[in-house]
């Protein structure tokens, strides 16, 4: 097994613990109850 795979095993293992813990439509509650996103290209285009 490549450093890779022992990497991408990890990944799953961590996602399927966070997936045990809060589901897909938990998730996307949670998310839009919170705040709205900041831009950040006006930002950018000032700073150009």
């Amino acid at each position: 097994m490549s450093v890779l795979d022992e990497i991408i095993d990890g990944v799953r293992a961590d996602l399927a613990e966070r997936q045990a813990r809060v589901s897909l439509d938990g998730l996307k509650e949670r998310a839009a109850k919170g705040p709205r996103p900041r831009t950040v290209s006006p930002r950018c285009a000032a700073t150009a």
